[in-house]
């Protein structure tokens, strides 16, 4: 959109179009800086995401010959920095199980048991019946009618098995003691899962090698010359009735594992590996629908070098066009300093 068009008229419009321009900014300045290039190039943007795509946008710059260009693996997200975000992958543990016995058998096998006798219900189990479990409760998304088929008639050709969900299903919206104490039994079957899985010597270069290839196949996408490109975050934060927009991203060893499985470090429903950046990539363990009854997902994210049981900021490579940000809240006419983490006294002129 050129600066004479009459939509710009309109505040609205002219409003994105200003926050856009703030965007094209931050990217021109990575494409300069991979490219050599002093002049802004010619953007070219294609909308991605989807389960076929980690990042979601493909930016792709160039010079005015064509004779140089960028490639920008662009993901959004709306958070003041990477350090808050709670993820930066996930993937379901029916298709990714990474040990040899996946923790979704082990739970059908060892845990469900349990679950019954917290909420009272006898349901005997087929163990050859597992794979039509694994089938079921494996979808990333669970739409309304698939609530509703749960209820009714089930979501198998298997009797026990649709019975078992729906108990669950129901115990969860009762929302009572039960349910409660479901979650603690759910919780305590990851733990103790991870523990056998470390007992049984399950911990391996081979575990440490697929957690590395998961990673860097939704980190690090392909460019037009075939090349690894590590994904480029888009952040913004709202502050102050003004949007706040930055490009960051993770260092480049964060994702690098040390190959030593001695190293890897099991902590209650998460493992941690270290990497070659001093940091620690953790591999948690949890349920996305329900605690205990639909989708049990690995959730990686990035964690300071030394394991803890508390959350922490993680390191970032902030990029210079990075504006000021609140993490936390401080006293009315301060803001939080994201350098030392201090609330400091708000110059409301110094705005950006």
């Amino acid at each position: 959109m050129k600066e004479d068009n009459p939509f710009l008229n309109y505040p609205r419009w002219r409003h994105w179009y200003e926050e856009c321009n703030k965007i094209k900014a931050l990217l021109q300045t990575i494409y300069k800086s991979e490219t050599g290039e002093t002049e802004d190039g010619t953007f070219h943007i294609r909308q991605r995401g989807g389960s076929k795509y980690s990042y979601d946008f493909a930016v792709r710059i160039t010079n005015a010959d064509r004779t140089r260009r960028t490639f920008i693996p662009l993901e959004y997200k709306h958070q003041s920095s990477l350090g808050v975000l709670p993820q930066f992958y996930q993937v379901g543990n029916v298709s990714k199980p990474f040990f040899a016995l996946p923790y979704h058998e082990y739970y059908y096998i060892n845990g469900l048991p349990k679950v019954n006798k917290v909420i009272g219900v006898d349901i005997k189990l087929d163990p050859n019946d597992k794979d039509i479990y694994a089938k079921l409760i494996g979808k990333s998304v669970w739409s309304k009618k698939d609530w509703e088929k749960m209820r009714r008639e089930g979501l198998s050709m298997c009797a026990p098995i649709n019975e078992q969900l729906r108990i669950i299903r129901e115990n969860y919206e009762e929302k009572g003691d039960k349910y409660k104490e479901q979650q603690k039994v759910v919780t305590q079957t990851i733990k103790d899962y991870f523990k056998q899985m470390e007992q049984n010597n399950g911990i391996t270069l081979d575990l440490i090698n697929q957690v590395e290839e998961a990673i860097f196949i939704k980190q690090k996408p392909r460019d037009h010359n075939n090349e690894p490109k590590d994904k480029v975050y888009l952040l913004c934060e709202y502050t102050d009735g003004d949007l706040h927009w930055k490009t960051d991203q993770y260092d480049a060893n964060d994702f690098v594992l040390v190959k030593e499985p001695s190293q890897v470090v099991v902590e209650n429903e998460r493992l941690l590996f270290p990497t070659e950046s001093g940091q620690h990539i953790s591999l948690r363990l949890r349920w996305q629908n329900v605690s205990g009854l639909c989708n049990p997902s690995w959730q990686f994210d990035v964690k300071t070098n030394k394991p803890v049981k508390t959350s922490v900021a993680r390191r970032t490579t902030v990029s210079k066009h990075s504006t000021k940000s609140t993490v936390g809240r401080c006293p009315k006419g301060t803001r939080r300093n994201r350098n030392t983490g201090n609330c400091e006294p708000h110059n409301k002129s110094s705005k950006v």
